[in-house]
């Protein structure tokens, strides 16, 4: 899977959540946490829905890291993750 494709299922994701508009509400680089988009219990379940969508499933130090604070984050450590499961297939 391509980036884009992986960037554009996150904001799908993200804008379905949250009820807030790419590029109006949010770009690449905001950071969901210092914005007040996400809290704690939100951000899990943002990561299971990603889990969900990708078929993946994240360790307890992945989901503790800051790989889920932005949407360029979040796209590249998903594709990052994608990388490594079909590696290791």
């Amino acid at each position: 899977m391509e980036k884009i494709e992986i960037k554009k299922i996150l904001i799908k994701l993200i804008e379905e959540k949250h009820q807030i508009i790419y590029q109006k509400n949010f770009t690449e680089v905001t950071n969901f946490f210092k914005e007040g988009i996400v809290d704690s219990i939100e951000h899990f379940d943002l990561l299971v829905k990603i889990e969900r969508a990708f078929n993946l499933k994240f360790s307890n130090e992945e989901i503790s890291s800051d790989a889920f604070d932005t949407l360029q984050d979040m796209s590249h450590f998903v594709f990052s993750k994608l990388q490594e499961n079909i590696n290791t297939e």
